[in-house]
Order: C-alpha cells, then sequence, then structure tokens
C-alpha cells in the first residue's frame, strides 16, 4: 500500500516529487477516483523498471494521456501494464505493450 511520509512531502516541497491526481476506478482498490499521488519523474533514468510497481506513463495510443498503471511484466522494449481493477481498467490486454519511452515517473505515495 502506498503511504506517505515526511521524506515524500518535503521532496514535493522542493520540486522533487510532482503531484498527480487519479481518475477512475481502474486502480481500486489501491488508489480511488480524486486520490492525489506523488511521483518522481527522474526515478527511471537511474533504476530499471521492476514488476509490481506503480508508474505513471503515456497511453501509448494518446499522445499527453498520462495514466497510473502497474507493470505486469517487462520485456527488453516494452511494459505489459494493468489497472488494479481490471473490470474498470484500460491497459495492455486492450492496446497491447507500452514501449519503455512512454514511461514517465514512479509513482511513490499517497497524498
Amino acid at each position: 500500500m502506498l503511504r506517505r511520509s515526511i521524506k515524500d512531502i518535503v521532496l514535493w516541497m522542493i520540486g522533487r516529487r510532482r503531484r498527480f491526481i487519479i481518475q477512475g476506478a481502474s486502480m481500486l482498490p489501491t488508489l480511488h477516483d480524486g486520490d492525489w499521488v506523488l511521483v518522481e519523474e527522474c526515478y527511471y533514468k537511474k533504476h530499471s523498471p521492476e514488476e509490481g510497481e506503480l508508474v505513471l506513463i503515456e497511453h501509448p495510443q494518446r499522445q499527453g494521456y498520462l495514466m497510473v498503471k502497474r507493470i505486469f511484466s517487462i520485456t527488453e522494449e516494452a511494459l505489459h501494464i494493468v489497472g488494479d481493477n481490471p473490470e474498470y481498467s484500460t491497459d495492455s490486454r486492450h492496446f497491447g505493450l507500452v514501449h519503455l519511452e512512454k514511461l514517465r515517473a514512479r509513482v511513490w505515495s499517497r497524498l
């Protein structure tokens, strides 16, 4: 479960984390419609993505549309991403694998 910490709040205040609002039910029960999360945009410049992580990723068919999903599996060049609530999630089951270049940030905590 995502938990907010003093460290995350301080990092957000100094600009090292960014707020992002959750819209929709695709990540229930982990994240609810209207929840705010903190994301770190430069995390994947130094780290490789790992299965199970929550990520901010650009939709592969809608340029500029960002969404929060969970990494289900990883290939050399792409991610298979899913929502925690498959009944209400548009994810890799609908549009296929998402290229790593679409990965924007790691989700750290819920505000």
